[in-house]
């Protein structure tokens, strides 16, 4: 299972977890527990959570109160916060907290999808041969803690 905290971007902080197969959760006053099918991997996060639902479930009248908003003077109608880019806006709120969620996480590794290989060998004069380690792995494992799913992900808003 993975989860991501989104804080302080949003009006309302979010939780972001990445189900195993045929996984479910439990809500409880205190916290939410996460378990995998077999039951063989549990896990516990703190914190009193409402269920938003997964990333296509989610409607703009969902999200409206927790995206940031400003006034168009050109066109004189209201417009929502773009996360990624401060100088655009957004006509609905969905938008915008699509836009927020991805200035956070991917849904698919910008590095691509199977890490690029660790170890490389040179060899110099025909008897010399250096490893190096591809510094582009660093990067790529960072991502991929950040990639998600998007049809086993569930997003949850604190209380």
């Amino acid at each position: 299972m993975k989860t991501y905290h989104i804080k302080d971007l949003l009006k309302k902080d979010l939780l972001i977890v990445e189900l195993p197969e045929n996984g479910y959760y439990e809500v409880f006053k205190h916290g939410i527990l996460f378990k995998d099918h077999l039951e063989s991997e549990r896990e516990f996060i703190e914190g009193s959570y409402t269920l938003l639902g997964s990333p296509d479930e989610i409607k703009d009248k969902d999200v409206k109160d927790l995206v940031g908003e400003g006034f168009n003077i050109s066109t004189n109608k209201k417009v929502f916060n773009d996360y990624k880019d401060d100088c655009n806006c957004f006509k609905t709120a969905i938008e915008s907290f699509h836009s927020a969620l991805e200035s956070e996480i991917y849904w698919e590794n910008p590095y691509g999808k199977e890490p690029i290989e660790n170890l490389q060998s040179s060899t110099f004069g025909g008897e010399k041969t250096i490893i190096h380690r591809n510094p582009m792995n660093i990067l790529w494992n960072e991502a991929e803690s950040r990639t998600f799913d998007r049809n086993k992900t569930l997003i949850f808003i604190k209380n």
